[in-house]
């Protein structure tokens, strides 16, 4: 009885205000009001660049993340949700952010396996369930957004790395170079030592 009250309060909590994923900064803010707190990735080249507003008063708490869309506005890209570890409160709630997150159009389910959960997807839109207690929805702008920042980071690491190793090389080629005429100096010297006597 106590976990119907319970899945009741919860999907009470759970309003119709939650969607909104392609819209702009200003829009968001508006349909949500102010975070409890923001948060930055680094900026190019060494983070993504996402801005991310923190809703931790709410119930559940989420998270909303802005990335520069291709209209060079900050987009509402991803949302994502902390549920409840209680299967019997999660399911029904999960069922709530999907509905209000539909945009009017129907969402397919992905089954899970043995060691993955269900997944979800409609027009422009993927949810995704992980670590047993977060749903994240995202759009496919912001996924191709995310994944080109990851590429980006990689490729800097990897030529920074390249450069750092090139650097290491030419040191230490260098070094046995100087090493080498020293040695030969050393030679030259004693030789003509030799020769003196």
């Amino acid at each position: 009885m106590q976990t119907t009250h319970v899945v009741g309060f919860v999907l009470a909590c759970a309003a119709s205000v939650w969607a909104g994923i392609g819209e702009t900064k200003d829009e968001t803010l508006k349909r949500y009001g102010e975070p409890s707190s923001w948060e930055r990735d680094a900026p190019s080249p060494a983070g993504r660049g996402l801005t991310i507003a923190c809703y931790t008063k709410e119930n559940p708490t989420f998270k909303v993340y802005f990335f520069d869309g291709k209209s060079g506005k900050s987009t509402f890209g991803a949302i994502v949700y902390e549920l409840p570890q209680d299967k019997k409160l999660r399911d029904p709630l999960i069922q709530k952010i999907l509905s209000d997150h539909s945009d009017g159009k129907s969402w397919t389910t992905t089954k899970g396996t043995e060691t993955s959960h269900d997944s979800y997807a409609r027009d422009g839109v993927k949810a995704s369930f992980f670590n047993d207690n977060w749903l994240s929805l995202r759009s496919a702008d912001f996924d191709a957004y995310v994944s080109a920042a990851n590429k980006r980071i990689a490729d800097k690491q990897a030529a920074d790395r390249q450069a750092a190793e090139k650097k290491a090389a030419e040191k230490k080629a260098a070094d046995k170079q100087a090493a080498a005429k020293k040695a030969a100096e050393k030679q030259a010297a004693a030789k003509k030592t030799t020769t003196r006597k």
